[in-house]
């Protein structure tokens, strides 16, 4: 009885007899010729584990004899023929596998990718194409092939791969998405970039319940610059999924350079409800209140965004420099420069802080001493930006360093000649005898 030879066969092969292991099976099959097929796929692993590959192979020959040709055994003898560097075997058994289940477009693929590995993408092209050929809407395969042709360049083919295989339902939504982002980065033709948009088209007729769909054709439309259609996108995202920051960031983002500030700041509410703890949601709603200036509101906001910082002076400084602004804009002087000092604490390089801040402290005639510090190694720093040139000249003008002044403004003025600075310059024109000429 066959059952009492493969208990024993599993016996000693749980106590690491494996070639007891395998003479029991061998004995089990000479003496039981209806003995289920099962075993013989126990041997040939065991033999595996005995590194004894060619006796493995034959294992998995007398099973294919027996039921025909299989996945598994065939799988098994491709890895077997790769490890023994018999890449012509593996791909002829491959191949068998293909003519015995056609219809099967990933073990064509499969082929396909073994030939790839071994540094032959044209003969994988050629034989996908005449898999194609014969074996025509196989969506696994056309998508391999598409692939293929991107990664050679050749775009107009891989387009048309493509176009075939994001119109099946066979291919999953992630692995169209890896494709259409690869594309999105390298197309710049307009004909191609018409069929990409397509291929994003396809993509929402198939998956128009997934949320990452909308997200993609949103990033579509945000590379190629047409921001009204990428918040459209982005705006469909997010309410099919608001569990995705980076979305609600785009769409804000792309609110915030249009001056929506409104929207924006019910934007960054819905956002909330999802991530109560970004900061950079308490960021933009901040953002767009001073916008408007809602200054209370955009203090409320930076208040709580910065409260929720840790690790990472950039962003606070960022946080204190604005939340500074606020203060200021709502009068509280005090509040303001205290913030200030804080911000240029947790970044001494916040150049927009320092200048913000020395500006402000030379409006109010306060503490020049420490503006002319902070503006003077801001400009050392930035000796071409105007604006800080103005901000330093005028903390000099301030402390009466007229001749000192002028030098900085006369560079402002020819970087860029804004109201503020020409009036400055004329000032010091003034102040420096040379009344005619201001």
């Amino acid at each position: 009885n066959y059952y009492y030879q493969a208990l024993k066969a599993e016996i000693l092969t749980d106590n690491g007899d494996l070639s007891g292991a395998i003479s029991a099976y061998e004995d089990l099959y000479e003496f039981s010729e209806d003995a289920p097929d099962d075993y013989l796929l126990e041997l040939a692993a065991l033999y595996l584990y005995n590194e004894d590959p060619d006796m493995a192979l034959k294992t998995y020959n007398r099973i294919e004899k027996r039921v025909g040709v299989l996945e598994e055994v065939s799988t098994q003898k491709q890895k077997i023929y790769l490890k023994q560097n018999k890449l012509k075997e593996a791909i002829a058994e491959g191949k068998r596998l293909v003519e015995a289940y056609p219809k099967i477009g990933e073990y064509a693929v499969s082929v396909s990718q073994i030939l790839v590995s071994n540094n032959k993408k044209k003969e994988a092209i050629e034989y996908l194409k005449g898999y194609l050929t014969e074996h025509p809407n196989q969506a696994i395969a056309e998508m391999e092939l598409a692939k293929l042709y991107r990664q050679t360049d050749e775009i107009q083919l891989a387009l048309s791969y493509f176009e075939k295989a994001f119109s099946s339902e066979e291919i999953q939504l992630e692995d169209k998405l890896n494709s259409f982002v690869a594309l999105i980065q390298k197309l710049s033709v307009e004909e191609d970039l018409v069929r990409l948009k397509g291929l994003g088209k396809s993509i929402l007729e198939i998956h128009s319940a997934d949320a990452n769909a909308y997200a993609a054709n949103g990033d579509l439309y945000f590379a190629l610059d047409e921001k009204d259609s990428a918040k459209y996108y982005y705006k469909r995202a997010v309410e099919r999924n608001g569990n995705n920051l980076q979305l609600w960031q785009n769409l804000l983002s792309l609110e915030m350079e249009d001056n929506n500030y409104q929207n924006v700041i019910d934007y960054a509410d819905e956002a909330l409800t999802y991530f109560p703890n970004q900061p950079v949601l308490y960021l933009y709603a901040g953002s767009a209140n001073f916008s408007l200036r809602n200054f209370k509101n955009a203090i409320m906001f930076w208040e709580q965004g910065k409260s929720m910082v840790y690790g990472n002076d950039r962003m606070k400084s960022s946080f204190a420099a604005q939340l500074a602004d606020a203060y200021h804009a709502d009068k509280q002087y005090e509040k303001a420069f205290q913030t200030y000092e804080e911000a240029i604490k947790a970044n001494p390089n916040n150049y927009f802080a320092i200048n913000n801040y020395a500006y402000y402290l030379s409006l109010k005639k306060k503490n020049l001493d420490r503006a002319k510090e902070l503006s003077s190694r801001m400009v050392k720093a930035n000796p071409d930006n105007a604006t800080f040139l103005d901000t330093h000249a005028w903390v000099l003008f301030q402390k009466e360093e007229y001749q000192e002044a002028l030098k900085y403004l006369e560079k402002a003025v020819q970087n860029q000649s804004s109201a503020t600075i020409v009036e400055h310059y004329a000032d010091a024109l003034y102040k420096t005898g040379q009344k005619e000429k201001a």
